[in-house]
């Protein structure tokens, strides 16, 4: 129990991930040309606190050369962020005393900047290593110090969650259970109310251990079968090792040895995947226990052989390395502030050069500036003799490109309407909806020949998805990024790994997003993307799942309006990794109940006798007073009321509407 803790509070330091490990710094450099040296720095620790979870090897790397490049440019904040990833890095492999000597050095350089979070972030690292370590004591100190600087106004919200979380981590070590499993709590309101999702299966897995301790069996299957998804849906490696291990708990005292030991090898060999030598001690200890009590006595031996050989690893890596550091500490501390100072020397100098080199280039600037002024005064004088016949001529010239312009015109007309075959074929049809939904009717409006809108419906072994899309923009650019959008939605659909899942789709497709849609000029972001709802339809279980960004789903029952409302962003490659996970909803279905999706182009048209937006509460009521005749009449009163809306004005955007019962 207490070495699982250990390792969730560990990880819990570490935000984010990342699906690339091959590079080096001349390749991150090219990202930001021209960029300032202080730029590249805080690239290079970004990039290394994606990796450093999954790939500590780049990760060190990377964190590493910022470290230099920042002590040579004089970038206090920069080098005190790279030795906080160096002690992340190296105490998730193990190295105990050297990420202590890391942390103590970052510890150094945020206390001359005075900067309160990140001395709580620092301290809470140093804590979690003693707390692996089987110091209690000095870990109990650096958390409750963590928690007072985070404490301090204003408040920190995220420090105090991480640190109520290492706090947790002393009660179990204390076997207080109960005080360990209200202060996950508090973590966890923590951590819902900031939106960071990605740390929420980490609490989870801690209160899962607790509640084995504490024997309530039921309580802890409940929330590893979440964490469990939860660190899948994340790739986190580290979390599933220790979340594995747990199942693998559960299982023996369920008594079923055999799965028991499946899934503690997923555990120790996911931790063999990231390389990280301390869980990989503590996973073989694990398999060798099972394989022992299922009297396997030849695996048994070889898992406790790996085990020894990682526990000697380990205990002469720290004995050695702690002697070292202890002895190189200070006179490194010396020579990086000399460093400093030599840097901040030099940087003085050439800004006095620089002030006298702009004072020379003003006054040759200023001389350059009078000389061309006097030529193009010459020049022009030269030009007005030749105004008549240039004149004559730019009139034959401005026929001829009128001429050109129309047959121009007439190409891109023609290409354009070709293309909205193309997009109709991609869009189903409103009878092909209705073979999967007979109750059913769909409002498709495109502002343009073609539209920035789409709609798909698919049926996978029994479920049926359904899912309502608008594209950044209209016309062109929109219709070129819903055919992006709709076959990587298909791709995920067909997989059929997403059953009972539409939020996992969501968040393949900002992955896809992220991937495939990026400037060949390494420099431009690509910041287009969708909005979009998606149900995912079981008529067996009388069941919706539904999942949304930006869009959500509505439905009418009893006569009352509800409406399941989507996360508050959209899905585009350029979303930060707390925007990249989605909620789902789970609907049960009751006779009577019908349910519309639809984009904003409806509630955002204008029009009215004052020439205002109709309004999503309009909508809303239109839909109640609308639902008590059949969908085939209710497309008709919505399409009617929205033309009498619109009157002469023009369609300012596509409108899509859809409406079903089950």
């Amino acid at each position: 129990m207490k070495k699982t803790l250990i390792f969730l509070i560990v990880i819990l330091c570490v935000a984010g991930y990342s699906q690339h490990n091959k590079f080096n710094t001349d390749s991150i450099y090219k990202l930001i040309p021209g960029a300032p040296d202080t730029t590249k720095c805080k690239k290079l620790n970004f990039i290394s606190r994606q990796l450093c979870q999954n790939y500590p090897d780049s990760a060190f790397f990377l964190a590493d050369s910022a470290k230099r490049l920042g002590i040579r440019i004089g970038f206090k904040k920069g080098v005190a962020y790279s030795y906080f990833l160096l002690g992340l890095i190296v105490q998730n492999n193990g190295k105990f005393y050297e990420a202590i000597n890391y942390y103590d050095k970052a510890l150094t350089l945020y206390q001359n900047l005075n900067s309160k979070n990140d001395l709580s972030n620092v301290y809470n690292c140093i804590a979690n290593v003693y707390s692996q370590m089987g110091n209690d004591r000095e870990a109990g100190k650096n958390y409750q110090i963590a928690f007072d600087l985070a404490n301090k106004e204003p408040k920190s919200k995220y420090y105090l969650a991480i640190t109520s979380f290492g706090l947790a981590l002393i009660k179990s070590n204390e076997k207080l259970y109960e005080e360990a499993i209200k202060l996950n709590l508090i973590a966890l309101s923590y951590f819902k109310e900031l939106g960071m999702e990605e740390y929420i299966p980490m609490v989870m897995q801690n209160t899962a251990e607790n509640y084995i301790d504490l024997k309530q069996y039921n309580n802890a299957k409940s929330y590893n079968a979440q964490t469990i998804s939860s660190f899948e849906a994340q790739n986190n490696f580290y979390g599933l090792a220790s979340a594995f291990t747990t199942r693998a708990k559960l299982l023996e005292l369920e008594g079923n040895l055999n799965l028991a030991i499946d899934y503690a090898r997923k555990g120790y060999d996911m931790s063999v995947k990231i390389n990280a030598l301390y869980e990989m001690a503590r996973q073989s200890r694990t398999v060798y226990t099972l394989y022992k009590s299922n009297k396997d006595y030849k695996n048994a031996l070889d898992f406790l052989e790996r085990h020894v050989t990682y526990n000697d690893t380990l205990n002469s890596k720290d004995r050695g390395k702690a002697f070292a550091d202890a002895e190189t500490k200070f006179q490194t501390k010396q020579k990086e502030q000399q460093l400093l100072l030599k840097n901040l020397e030099l940087e003085k100098s050439e800004l006095k050069v620089n002030e006298r080199n702009h004072l020379i280039y003003f006054f040759i600037g200023a001389f350059a500036v009078f000389l061309a002024l006097l030529f193009m005064v010459y020049r022009q004088f030269n030009e007005k003799k030749k105004a008549n016949v240039l004149l004559i001529n730019k009139n034959e010239e401005i026929e001829k490109q009128k001429f050109i312009i129309e047959e121009k015109n007439k190409d891109i007309t023609d290409s354009i309407n070709y293309s909205k075959h193309i997009q109709q074929a991609i869009i189903p049809s409103a009878e092909k909806v209705k073979q999967y939904l007979p109750e059913s009717f769909v409002i498709f409006k495109p502002k343009d020949i073609v539209s920035g809108d789409f709609y798909l419906v698919e049926e996978i072994v029994g479920l049926i998805y359904l899912a309502v899309v608008d594209c950044t923009g209209h016309g062109v650019p929109g219709a070129m990024l819903s055919v992006f959008a709709d076959s990587n939605i298909k791709n995920s659909i067909a997989s059929n790994n997403f059953r009972e899942n539409p939020a996992a789709i969501l968040s393949d497709l900002c992955y896809q997003f992220k991937t495939n849609l990026q400037s060949r000029d390494t420099t431009v972001t690509v910041n287009d993307g969708v909005d979009m709802s998606i149900c995912i339809i079981d008529k067996k279980q009388n069941k919706i799942y539904f999942a949304g960004a930006r869009n959500g789903l509505k439905l009418i029952r009893n006569g009352e309006f509800k409406e399941y409302e989507g996360n508050r962003w959209g899905i585009s490659g350029s979303n930060k990794t707390e925007h990249l996970h989605f909620t789902n909803y789970i609907i049960e279905i009751e006779k009577g109940d019908k349910f519309y999706m639809s984009t904003d182009g409806f509630a955002d048209q204008f029009g009215g006798p004052k020439g205002k937006k109709f309004k999503e509460k309009q909508l809303h009521k239109l839909l109640i007073d609308a639902a008590v005749v059949s969908l085939a009449m209710e497309k008709d009163l919505l399409e009617k009321q929205f033309e009498e809306w619109k009157g002469s004005l023009e369609q300012i955007d596509d409108v899509t509407l859809i409406g079903f019962a089950i």
